[in-house]
């Protein structure tokens, strides 16, 4: 994707996420789900409950702890019938965010913050049952949506295998229409991050694909995710030049 075209489809998606934003307010802990997350990582848990304990405590508030959320227009209103509140008052510039009620049974579907959520949880000096959410309109659309998933803030950094599978399935590798949008952020990311024993993780990624029959192999993996976690791309350099896929049987 040239640099143009990123900067176009960055900006309609930012326009459409502006678009799609109904405001920000303050939800019940036990109202939140997470349908696309994998199990929380405990050491990510331990780590931002960690962080919340240094920082004296953990602020829903804050716009790096806030979730977001899709909701659909009858829930919202049902909400805003309970609560007595207008929608107007959901675009309050904050820091006193309104608490919106939802009926028994009530559910919202949160893009990101798991393991933000557990980590407050579990903190000793966590009194808040109320989480800061912001609402977004539930028909907004799978780029846009998926965008809001890929924003990370202090949540993780990602693991080197992360970087493989997600730059993988934004290209298309396995199965699914190939995203240059999405592959590039990726790429950029990337390009962020300090690798031990490896100036340039870009290059070692790129020497990675570029070997068809590591590539393949480590693409025969996609199904099982966790499996891509123990990947070192510091370790790239040194296990292509071992030449092991030329290596067939074992003589025992």
């Amino acid at each position: 994707m040239s640099e143009t075209g990123f900067r176009a489809t960055s900006r309609r998606i930012q326009v459409e996420k502006s678009a799609k934003h109904i405001g920000v307010a303050r939800v019940q802990l036990g109202i939140l789900r997470f349908p696309n997350a994998r199990s929380p990582d405990p050491k990510n848990v331990k780590r931002i409950k960690n962080l919340f304990q240094e920082q004296q405590g953990c602020t829903p508030d804050d716009v790096y702890n806030r979730i977001p959320a899709l909701i659909d227009e009858s829930t919202l209103c049902k909400a805003l019938a309970a609560t007595t509140l207008s929608r107007e008052a959901l675009l309050s510039p904050g820091p006193d965010y309104p608490i919106l009620d939802f009926p028994p049974g009530t559910h919202l579907a949160c893009l990101r913050g798991q393991h933000r959520v557990e980590a407050a949880k579990q903190s000793p000096n966590f009194a808040e049952f109320y989480w800061t959410i912001d609402l977004f309109e539930a028909d907004i659309s799978e780029e846009a949506k998926q965008d809001l998933v890929e924003e990370y803030s202090n949540e993780r950094r990602p693991d080197d295998g992360e970087f493989y599978y997600k730059i993988r399935l934004y290209q298309g590798r396995f199965g699914q229409p190939p995203n240059p949008y999405f592959e590039n952020r990726w790429w950029s990311r990337l390009a962020t991050v300090s690798v031990k024993g490896s100036r340039n993780p870009r290059d070692r990624l790129n020497q990675l694909f570029k070997h068809d029959k590591f590539a393949e192999a480590f693409d025969a993996f996609q199904h099982l995710p966790a499996i891509y976690n123990g990947l070192r791309l510091s370790a790239v350099n040194k296990m292509i030049p071992m030449r092991c896929d030329e290596v067939d049987t074992f003589p025992f």
